[in-house]
């Protein structure tokens, strides 16, 4: 939205605060630790995954990163290709060693993800904090 110059509210400490439509301090290394997060999370998609059709496996995925990620189609495409081919190097052990330590890696992904939100927040908050004393 912050490209179509469309202003964008969320509700943040209880109060509803505009979001710049510039890149904050710190969001541009806050996506690319997003985009890593991605591919990890992808990575143990598909080897958990017992799916005999992977080309189509990856379009979903795909689709699912930029509907519910709002990822770019090359960013989504880049995220995709990167997991499959971390994928495609392991051989048949690695993969069974990976799926006995899924509930692991999921609960490593989840805190990530909740790190990762964390971080985000932060960035609003101080970005709303410097225009709030204009800073």
């Amino acid at each position: 939205m912050a490209h179509l110059g469309i202003p964008f509210r969320t509700k943040l400490d209880g109060q509803t605060v505009q979001l710049p439509t510039a890149e904050m301090l710190g969001e541009a290394e806050w996506r690319v630790d997003v985009l890593r997060w991605l591919v990890r999370r992808v990575f143990f998609r598909l080897v958990s995954s017992s799916r005999p059709d992977r080309k189509q496996e990856l379009t979903v995925v795909e689709k699912e990163l930029t509907t519910d990620f709002g990822l770019h189609p090359l960013e989504a495409k880049a995220v995709v290709d990167s997991a499959s081919l971390s994928r495609n190097r392991l051989s048949g052990e690695e993969v069974n060693r990976l799926n006995r330590g899924r509930r692991l890696f999921e609960g490593q992904l989840e805190a990530e993800w909740n790190e990762l939100a964390n971080r985000y927040w932060e960035i609003v908050r101080e970005e709303v904090v410097e225009n709030r004393e204009g800073v």
